[in-house]
């Protein structure tokens, strides 16, 4: 498992927009490529995923998706949020400190 502050996971749970009908998944994507289409009820392997691509990619982005029962991603929703930003989340650490 990858170690993160405990401050960053908790802010990037935070971050992840809730995903009411239609939207089934959390789509993460870090400098433009797909990291992991996550279920909506795996909120620590969202976290996860992030904490493995924050230090390599210098931003991630989750957008809501609809996954059919196939399991093949159906509709992504447009407006994409900043989950991770390596520039803000060092300073963040740095200022308050990893708890």
């Amino acid at each position: 498992m990858t170690q993160v502050a405990p401050r960053l996971r908790k802010w990037w749970e935070q971050r992840l927009p809730g995903l009411p009908t239609p939207w089934t998944h959390w789509r993460l994507e870090g400098d433009g490529t797909l990291i992991a289409l996550v279920a909506g009820d795996n909120l620590g392997e969202a976290v996860q995923r992030v904490a493995e691509n924050a230090q390599r990619l210098s931003n991630i982005y989750a957008s809501r998706a609809r996954v059919d029962s196939a399991g093949q991603c159906v509709e992504i929703e447009k407006h994409r949020v900043q989950i991770a930003n390596a520039f803000d989340d060092r300073r963040m650490v740095e200022k308050f400190g990893p708890e």
